[in-house]
């Protein structure tokens, strides 16, 4: 029987990576996708505490949330404002009970952290720009990996490979018609900041 040296186990066991075999390599590691939770529990927060900023935050989604609870939350939303329904602590916290997601949003305490974790609904704009900004990084990572994976699969003709690219960025447009929106929401709301300075007395009513 042939035992191989220490080295040669060594240098067997520490075979290099092969970037055919084992596809890309990044050189920064990425912890976690793009997202601010803090951003979306604000943003929840803001519709608890009023519901009138459910029509002002405009067309957040579910897919927009990185955290499935609050997801889950917003779909609650939704779902009694649909009913005619007022938006409160008790009023969601049965309609997640009823669809069997209360627990799993961690009950009527977690709603209540919510609300406190927002003292006041008058940014709740701002809340959801950001929540919308991270979606659609988001967005963009999935296309980009979608477009990787085809890549490297060798398994698959570049005719094949290419077409999917194009239903890719296909996509992508989408995400830039949301990121314009955002960029002409937060320039809307800069210009309407520099008129307060300028003119205190006109936004605030003084006589």
């Amino acid at each position: 029987m042939l035992v191989l040296p220490s080295s040669a186990k060594f240098h067997r066991q520490k075979r290099g990576p092969n970037p055919r075999r084992d596809g890309p390599r990044m050189t920064t590691p990425i912890t976690s996708r793009p997202n601010n939770v803090e951003a979306e529990q604000a943003v929840l927060g803001s519709v608890l505490i009023s519901e009138v900023c459910l029509s002002e935050i405009g067309d957040i989604t579910e897919s927009d949330f990185f955290l499935h609870k609050h997801a889950f939350v917003w779909r609650s939303f939704l779902t009694l404002r649909s009913a005619g329904t007022e938006i409160d602590v008790l009023t969601v916290s049965e309609s997640l009970a009823r669809a069997g997601k209360l627990s799993e949003v961690g009950g009527a305490s977690y709603l209540t952290q919510l609300i406190n974790s927002c003292p006041t609904s008058i940014h709740a704009a701002d809340y959801a720009a950001i929540v919308r900004e991270e979606s659609a990084r988001r967005a963009l990572l999935d296309r980009a990996t979608e477009i990787a994976r085809a890549a490297y699969d060798h398994n698959k003709p570049v005719a094949e490979i290419c077409a999917e690219a194009v239903v890719s960025f296909g996509r992508l447009a989408e995400v830039k018609e949301r990121a314009e929106h955002i960029s002409a929401f937060t320039g809307a709301l800069a210009e309407q900041i520099d008129e307060a300075r300028k003119n205190p007395r006109d936004i605030f009513g003084i006589p």
